[in-house]
């Protein structure tokens, strides 16, 4: 394992190589900052639920992406990968969260689909969420798909 950079007594920087080589390119630097060090074992390591409550533009989303790096590591075969569900409060941010995740995640041949209230083929969308690897989506949508079923 890679050493342990320290900044302060209190934070211990954990650096990028600590993830499988085959998550680092998510990361696009040498260390994770304070916060994000400090999430790393639990978010990385186990599989506990955590909740994170950090300031905006912390590193939460990072946080996140450790941890779906643990769950998509169990399994390198697509047909056995397990789904993430990704709610996001707007469809703007959901867009967002989108158009980032595809473009870090294709190169690991990672299916991101976004679920909103725009999806209008249901026949598409119902056969692109069971390909997918990563689902963004709303809470108004996900209490419908997962209430009644495809809408």
């Amino acid at each position: 394992m890679a050493q342990m950079m320290t900044r302060s007594p209190d934070d211990v920087l954990v650096p990028v190589s600590m993830v499988l080589p085959r998550f680092r390119c998510l990361f696009p630097y040498q260390t994770f900052n304070a916060m994000q060090s400090r999430c790393f074992e639990t978010a990385y390591g186990t599989d506990q639920s955590m909740v994170v409550s950090a300031p905006t533009g912390s590193g939460k989303t990072v946080v996140l992406e450790l941890a779906l790096a643990r769950l998509w590591s169990a399994s390198t075969d697509p047909a056995t990968r397990p789904t993430a569900i990704y709610i996001a409060p707007l469809k703007a941010l959901t867009h967002e969260r989108l158009v980032d995740w595809r473009a870090k995640l294709s190169g690991l041949g990672i299916k991101c689909f976004e679920l909103t209230g725009d999806t209008e083929d249901a026949d598409m969308a119902e056969q692109a969420v069971q390909d997918a690897d990563l689902i963004v989506t709303t809470p108004e949508k996900w209490d419908v798909v997962t209430r009644k079923g495809s809408d």
